[in-house]
């Protein structure tokens, strides 16, 4: 099947033109029980999760966040692993050891392991400064290999989540409480990662409810944001206009989750997608309660290549080339009848020209879709009061 089999664009040049497709007006399928929202500011945007973007410097932004307590070494040599792209030069690392022969020597590796490593161009990563002289003159290094540059994202991502889990908790902010996470609350690495039913997928769901908070919060991580209420999408797309360096067209992506849940209902496993739609706690975040919101979680196979594409194509090139099965049944072929037989899109793609922004915004300031209403307490009352100044100015 083509793209365009499971998604339909349409370009919006007037807003009673978006809001009447969406409602279900003139011979239009009402989408707003079935579908799940996500407003971009600019249509050039896609939907890739923050853990997996670029800044302007083509920087991933998980790197923002790491400092020296993630430390790493080679053996045995750097050549190689800048052969891998897992480093460029200069490498401006004080704590790394770069040969395996500065390894061994530094006790961090045995002679076995120095040995067996030379000519492999394995890489690890370590707690350098949290080793004690027990670990140094150990048998077995407490070390964790890391074999790709995909390995290597993998684990940033995790260092800093439960990095951020350490710190909320230490400050006594109710954080997900699991026996599991409890375990790792320490750790800069997650070691038991790998040991998991589903083929090392991470995120496991454990995983998913302080994932969903840190993202709320601004850490990037492998979730998107999306709302039950289309209104409140349209507002995190418009409002863009408020940006002098902000002229493009926004866009309003709907995913039609109830799709996956009615089909996974016939099937004999729960878990046979990578996409999973996660709602998390509403008592713990007031903000995620006004906006009535949840997130998409795609699973990926730890240290496989991950193609940082918009999960749209991702879910297209899923379904025809994907090769998840589930016993006697082919799932992707079943899906895809079950899809014909609803005659439902996956996606709706609204392209919302930049001319009718202001129009919209001020719809959905009329309707009580402002910043006081979505983002509850004194700051969102101070940002409601600047936003409508900023508006007016457009306007005159």
């Amino acid at each position: 099947m083509a793209y365009d089999d499971y998604i339909k664009t349409y370009n919006i040049s007037t807003t009673s033109q978006l809001f009447d497709i969406i409602q279900g007006k003139d011979n239009y399928p009402d989408i707003r029980e079935n579908y799940i929202f996500r407003g971009l500011k600019k249509s050039s945007y896609n939907l890739i999760p923050s853990s997996l973007r670029l800044n302007d410097k083509s920087k991933n932004l998980i790197d923002e966040f790491i400092d020296n307590s993630f430390n790493f070494s080679f053996a045995p040599d750097v050549g190689h692993a800048y052969e891998l792209g897992l480093i460029d030069f200069p490498f401006p690392c004080k704590n790394c050891i770069f040969q395996a022969g500065y390894a061994y020597k530094s006790g961090l590796i045995d002679e076995k392991t120095y040995s067996d490593y030379m000519g492999h161009g394995i890489m690890y990563i370590t707690n350098f400064r949290g080793l004690n002289s027990n670990d140094r003159n150990s048998k077995y290094p407490s070390l964790k290999e890391i074999h790709n540059i995909w390995e290597f994202n993998f684990e940033k991502e995790i260092h800093v989540l439960l990095k951020f889990l350490s710190i909320a908790d230490k400050s006594g902010l109710k954080v997900p409480d699991n026996i599991r996470l409890r375990k790792q609350i320490h750790r800069n690495s997650d070691n038991s990662i790998k040991n998991t039913i589903y083929g090392d997928l991470w995120p496991q769901q454990e995983y998913f409810e302080i994932i969903s908070l840190a993202q709320h919060y601004g850490l990037p991580t492998r979730a998107l944001d999306w709302t039950y209420d289309y209104k409140v999408a349209l507002y995190f797309a418009a409002i863009g206009l408020l940006d002098d360096k902000n002229k493009e067209d926004c866009i309003l992506w709907a995913l039609n989750y109830k799709i996956f849940e009615d089909f996974k209902l016939g099937m004999f496993e729960d878990e046979i997608f990578p996409l999973h739609f996660y709602r998390p706690e509403y008592n713990i975040n007031p903000n995620l309660n006004a906006q009535r919101g949840l997130f998409t979680i795609w699973e990926e196979v730890y240290g496989q290549k991950v193609n940082e594409i918009s999960i749209d194509k991702k879910i297209v090139d899923f379904l025809d080339n994907g090769k998840v099965f589930i016993p006697l049944i082919d799932f992707t072929s079943n899906f895809k009848d079950f899809i014909k037989k609803r005659n439902e899109k996956i996606f709706y793609k609204f392209i919302i020209s930049k001319e009718i922004k202001s129009e919209i915004l001020q719809e959905l300031y009329k309707e009580g879709y402002s910043e006081e209403n979505l983002f509850p307490g004194y700051s969102g009352a101070v940002l409601s009061i600047k936003n409508k100044a900023k508006l007016d100015k457009k306007i005159k």
